[in-house]
């Protein structure tokens, strides 16, 4: 198991705001020192971004919401 972080806007957030986010995003993530920094905490830096990114969270909530269903929590 593992977890991850992201930013997420509203679906109908103009994609111009959207390109502005990502490339600020793109920019952090690129620079040696918070790149370090990251991976010094044991984090693994990456980047998907508009359609990759959104498979990610589809597939992660299809995976916990089907695992959810399974469990009791009654003991």
């Amino acid at each position: 198991m593992s977890s991850w972080l992201g930013l997420a806007v509203p679906a109908r957030t103009d994609p111009a705001v959207v390109e502005r986010l990502s490339g600020a995003m793109r920019q952090v993530l690129g620079d040696q020192a918070v790149r370090a920094r990251l991976l010094a905490t044991g984090s693994d830096v990456g980047g998907l971004i508009g359609n990759e990114f959104r498979a990610r969270v589809e597939a992660d909530v299809r995976k916990w919401k089907s695992l959810v269903g399974k469990v009791r929590l009654d003991g």
